[in-house]
């Protein structure tokens, strides 16, 4: 199976926003910035995903 370090990458990314989210220490301003970049890193990975259908992807 192939790895694929890029969906890897925008996965960690998106952990990392929920993290920051989580511990409430963001201001109403960042959080909605943190907010739009995890839902446009969710869509990439989404359209990554929509394009490799039928190939096999393995992510850690």
């Amino acid at each position: 199976m192939a790895k694929d370090p890029e969906i890897n990458r925008r996965v960690d990314q998106v952990e990392e926003i929920i993290d920051q989210l989580d511990k409430d220490d963001v201001s109403l301003e960042e959080g909605k910035e943190l907010h739009k970049e995890g839902k446009a890193l969710l869509n990439e990975i989404r359209e990554q995903l929509n394009e490799a259908e039928g190939t096999i992807l393995e992510i850690e």
